[in-house]
């Protein structure tokens, strides 16, 4: 899946901005370049492209200055509405027919990545995948392996959920399996996961990690509890 994009007028005002300032900034060296090297030439009776060049190095280098500061401004104010509003999530598990964590977003704007590992089996049986992977964030019906939410905006990641053999199968089997953007564990009837969710801006904090406790209570029922 792929990360969820900024809205078109985001991107394309990022794209003028940035693009404008690139070609501000190439058009302003090229004009000093240009002047000093006019210096170093040998004096003639008129020296018109000194003159023109002149002219638009006092034209362009005014206008670069204010995109430079306009741009220093508005970074300046991103940063002090983070350090006024952080970003932070609230974690909210639930169980049932699948175990999920439900991921509440306040604060400022932030694209978040969550990845999950197999950190205990309850049977005390061989872990068989200890190693982190990626998840999905899912959002209006759609999958994201990293997501921008703003305040007040919500997502999900599944973290492990009934399997069944297809009804066609010669064997009739039924397991629980741990979830992950690379595919799914088979596990016993119980297993703890570590979760580590990061985002961009990178929190003050850094990583955030939390353990869950799933466990299958019946047929179609997980159970899914935090723990320390």
């Amino acid at each position: 899946m792929e990360p969820a994009k900024p809205p078109f007028y985001s991107r394309i005002f990022t794209l003028t901005w940035e693009g404008a300032y690139q070609w501000l900034v190439g058009i302003a060296l090229g004009l000093i370049v240009a002047q000093v090297s006019q210096f170093k030439m040998p004096t003639a009776v008129a020296h018109p492209a000194q003159y023109w060049l002149s002219t638009a190095i006092a034209f362009v280098l005014p206008v670069l200055a204010f995109v430079a500061l306009s741009e220093t401004i508005i970074r300046s104010r991103r940063r002090f509405k983070r350090w006024r509003h952080p970003s932070f999530l609230t974690v909210i598990p639930g169980g049932g027919k699948i175990a999920a964590i439900q991921l509440d977003h306040h604060g400022q704007p932030a694209t978040w990545k969550v990845q999950i590992r197999i950190a205990q089996m309850l049977d005390n049986s061989v872990n068989p995948d200890p190693l982190l992977h990626s998840c999905y964030l899912h959002k209006d019906s759609k999958s994201f392996r990293e997501l921008l939410l703003k305040e007040g905006e919500t997502a999900s990641v599944t973290l492990a959920e009934i399997q069944r053999s297809h009804p066609l199968s010669s064997t009739h089997k039924i397991w629980m399996e741990v979830q992950n953007a690379d595919g799914g564990v088979h596990v016993g009837l119980g297993v703890v996961l570590e979760i580590g969710i990061t985002a961009e801006p990178e929190l003050k904090n850094g990583r955030i990690k939390k353990y869950f406790r799933v466990t299958w209570e019946q047929t179609d029922t997980l159970k899914c509890i935090e723990i320390n």
